[in-house]
């Protein structure tokens, strides 16, 4: 949890721990990077957006995620346009309103919990897709004869180097 508003901040960690979950709690954007990014490790952040002096949450956020990948819950008081706009570059899981209430909260960090996982699961999927693409691809180069195979659904035509030899392409 980072929030610079330590009466706010007590407040959310009761909640959040109510909720079934250990909750550590930072003050400043600059310690967010620190221990999200350090040995610790974070399930999900939940990130003020205006932290006071020195970085925001969103350069926070931003710093986090060109380290480490995780979920990260922008929790503000601030339901302006502009400050929606200010995060929606970054790569988050949520954005709730503090006087939302706790089933919002809580709802806000399980979808962001379940969101990270599929997305985690689909990044190995890919990971697994261009490996096995990779082994193909180094099958057909292997093979001394000239292959070749379109599939017209696809509109793809796949061939290996030896067919490209035999007809002098590089």
């Amino acid at each position: 949890l980072v929030e610079d508003d330590m009466l706010l901040a007590a407040l959310t960690e009761m909640r959040v721990s109510e909720f079934g979950y250990d909750v550590a709690v930072v003050a400043t954007g600059e310690e967010a990077v620190e221990r999200a990014t350090g040995a610790e490790i974070f399930d999900l952040v939940l990130m003020d957006i205006d932290l006071g002096s020195g970085i925001d949450g969103t350069v926070a956020a931003q710093r986090i995620l060109a380290r480490r990948m995780l979920p990260i819950v922008f929790l503000t008081s601030h339901a302006e346009e502009a400050m929606v706009k200010k995060v929606r570059g970054i790569t988050r899981y949520g954005y709730v309103i503090k006087s939302s209430g706790d089933f919002v909260l809580q709802s806000s960090i399980e979808m962001a919990l379940e969101l990270y996982s599929a997305h985690c699961e689909i990044e190995v999927q890919l990971a697994n897709l261009r490996e096995s693409r990779e082994r193909f691809d180094h099958s057909l180069d292997a093979v001394n004869d000239a292959l070749w195979d379109y599939r017209p659904g696809e509109g793809r035509l796949i061939w290996n180097a030896r067919y490209c030899a035999l007809l002098g392409y590089a």
